[in-house]
C-alpha cells in the first residue's frame, strides 16, 4: 500500500512539473501567434480599405467617409474608427470612439515611428485632389 501511495504521489508531482514546464514553453508561443494574427488582420483590413478610404478622404465627401468607417467597424474585433488629417484634426469617426484615442493622442505615437508616418504620407499622396 505504501509503495502504491509513493508511486501515485511521485506520478502526480512529475505530471505537475511537466505541465508547469510545458505551460512556460507554450504561453509565449501562443502569445506571439496571437500578436501576429492580430497584426495580420489589421494589415488586411487596412490594405483592403486603403483605396476606398483614399477616394473618400476629401473634406467634401465626409458622409461617404463616415459610411466607409462604419463599414470597417462591422468587423466584430474593431470597435470604432476615425480618420484624421496630417495636422491631427478629426475628419470623421464612428460613434463611441474613446477620448483616449483622439487624433492628437494617437498621432503622438504614430509620428514617433517612421514606418507609420511614411504610410500616412503615402495614403495622403494617394488621395485625389
Amino acid at each position: 500500500m505504501r509503495q502504491t501511495l509513493r508511486f501515485v504521489i511521485g506520478l502526480v508531482l512529475g505530471l505537475a512539473l511537466l505541465s508547469w514546464i510545458t505551460s512556460l514553453i507554450v504561453q509565449p508561443t501562443t502569445r506571439s501567434w496571437f500578436q501576429k494574427d492580430v497584426t495580420l488582420r489589421a494589415q488586411l483590413v487596412i490594405n483592403g480599405a486603403r483605396q476606398a478610404l483614399s477616394l473618400h478622404w476629401n473634406q467634401e465627401v465626409r458622409k461617404d467617409l463616415h459610411a466607409m468607417l462604419a463599414e470597417i467597424t462591422r468587423e466584430e474585433r474593431i470597435l470604432s474608427a476615425a480618420a484624421c488629417t496630417i495636422d491631427l484634426t478629426m475628419l470623421a469617426s464612428t460613434p463611441g470612439i474613446p477620448k483616449e484615442f483622439s487624433c492628437e493622442q494617437v498621432g503622438m505615437h504614430v509620428r514617433q515611428t517612421g514606418d507609420a508616418a511614411e504610410g500616412l504620407a503615402e495614403l495622403t499622396r494617394a488621395r485625389p485632389c
